[in-house]
């Protein structure tokens, strides 16, 4: 009987794991079901899962859909900051220590910045065990991540997804309801942050016939939107108001100067100026597009993801009456926000892909259908149409 041979071209984390590799480059299927990133480096030691390091985060991001820069930063962030950050296991003692550990490396680098992003990565991760609101938002992040960059519907990362964000709201929820100390505001905040993440990235509709605004209107609809006020309402739970350090450094709205769009150079599409009235000398204060508008024409021409996904949330959370002009279906709140979704539905940003691509082609038949008969309207349909009929 011929002896079975044990393939050494295998990667190092199949092999680490004695599970059998498929060999295939850049990224093989198991690691890629176990939400791991291939190694195919000679010579690599192999005591431990290897983190995930800039090379092989490159490659990854090349030959899947998971195209999102940020991940690279969050391998540098693990390097500067080894010391205080979990030594990874090689093997789990069980699923939830896990997704938290790759909310440590991978998920927390996509959903803020430095230094709030070492804040999650840490004192946040070593929180969680005590506040369980909190740990079942960054497992149902992570879960939603990990199926997102599988780049398939695999039903056990569906229902564990699913699971774990239920569990969140409900945690949540009844946490609001309590009279909170200092510090477990300061975790209640994180988790409105997370779970604002998880509702704009829940989204199960496959064609923009099944998404809001073109289908039958619900209670539901722009449901997302009513958890990006969560962090305004927080401090008022409880006395001493935002007493607790961490509060103080995580409810911080200032935006790191890199990360602010400067004016661009760039035309505005054409028919914008006349629909938002931008066009005259006198711009009225009271215009309900005025902010959402001048905010668009700032980062039209940049292509930097940090930027324009910073630009995004700051913009709705600054836009009230914007937003009630949206769930009316205003046809031009619309038209703008069709702006923007074009816009970031170009970014890396993985949890606003989806939506912004389903929904924005949704906005462009709806006014098609129902606002053609508007010329400024039909003219800068033209503008996020021509980039929606570019993305897949």
């Amino acid at each position: 009987m011929n002896k079975k041979r044990t393939s050494k071209s295998g990667c190092h984390n199949c092999r680490l794991r004695k599970v059998k590799c498929d060999e295939s480059q850049p990224q093989c299927r198991p690691c890629l079901r176990y939400g791991t990133i291939c190694s195919y480096v000679s010579g690599r030691p192999t005591r431990e899962i290897a983190l995930f390091n800039k090379q092989e985060s490159l490659v990854l991001l090349q030959a899947s859909p998971a195209r999102h820069i940020l991940q690279i930063e969050a391998a540098e962030i693990v390097r500067r900051n080894r010391d205080n950050i979990t030594t990874p296991l090689s093997c789990w003692p069980s699923r939830e220590a896990e997704l938290l550990h790759k909310f440590q490396v991978l998920t927390a680098a996509t959903i803020t910045l430095e230094p709030k992003t070492y804040i999650y990565q840490t004192i946040m991760v070593q929180k969680a065990d005590e506040y369980a609101f909190l740990r079942y938002a960054m497992l149902g992040l992570t879960a939603m991540h990990l199926l997102w960059l599988s780049g398939s519907e695999q039903p056990v990362l569906v229902n564990e997804a699913a699971m774990y964000c239920s569990e969140a709201i409900a945690t949540f929820s009844r946490e609001l309801t309590k009279s909170s100390s200092s510090e477990c505001q300061a975790m209640l905040l994180c988790a409105a942050g997370l779970l604002y993440n998880m509702s704009f990235a829940a989204i199960e509709a496959t064609t923009p016939e099944q998404v809001w605004p073109i289908k039958q209107s619900s209670i539901l609809d722009l449901g997302w939107l009513h958890t990006i006020n969560a962090k305004r309402t927080i401090p008022q739970l409880s006395e001493p108001i935002g007493g607790h350090p961490l509060f103080r450094s995580l409810a911080s709205y200032e935006v790191p100067a890199n990360t602010v769009a400067e004016p661009t150079s760039v035309s505005p599409p054409l028919g914008f100026l006349a629909l938002f009235s931008l066009d005259s000398g006198n711009q009225n204060e009271k215009n309900p597009y005025l902010g959402p508008a001048i905010d668009f024409l700032r980062i039209i021409g940049c292509q930097d993801t940090i930027v324009v996904s910073t630009a995004f949330t700051t913009m709705l959370g600054e836009i009230d009456q914007f937003k009630l002009l949206l769930r009316q279906k205003d046809p031009r709140a619309l038209m703008l926000f069709a702006c923007w979704y074009a816009k970031i539905a170009q970014s890396g940003v993985w949890w606003y892909k989806q939506r912004a691509r389903l929904e924005g082609r949704a906005i462009c038949l709806y006014l098609e259908r129902g606002h053609s008969d508007d010329l400024n309207i039909k003219v800068l349909l033209q503008y996020p149409r021509s980039i929606f009929d570019k993305l897949p």
